[in-house]
């Protein structure tokens, strides 16, 4: 996963600004704390050195890229963590989609 390419080449609802620490033992480049700005439907995201607002995992966040799962559900599930009260509200109202993801294959 491209952190940054894939995060910016999505649309966001939501106007806003979050760090999220993500966890990658298979790719070092995704490993780290990124800072993700949204506003005006688009988003910029770099690497920083700011302190987290949330922490998952990057699998997790590709849980939540499309809109299927919200960050508060992963908080609930314990798969992610909320270091800063109410930033999983704020990831969710940045990233939440109009149009619920919908996949119709069936194996």
């Amino acid at each position: 996963l491209d952190v940054p390419g894939a995060l910016e080449a999505r649309s966001y609802l939501g106007s806003g600004t979050i760090i999220l620490e993500l966890e990658d033992e298979m790719l070092a480049q995704n490993h780290g704390r990124w800072r993700i700005e949204a506003s005006d439907g688009r988003a910029s995201v770099e690497k920083t050195s700011e302190s987290a607002d949330a922490r998952l995992h990057i699998k997790d966040l590709a849980a939540t890229y499309l809109g299927a799962f919200s960050l508060c559900d992963l908080v609930a599930a314990g798969r992610a963590t909320e270091l800063r009260s109410g930033a999983a509200e704020d990831f969710d109202n940045m990233f939440r989609t109009l149009v619920s993801p919908y996949c119709p294959e069936i194996f």
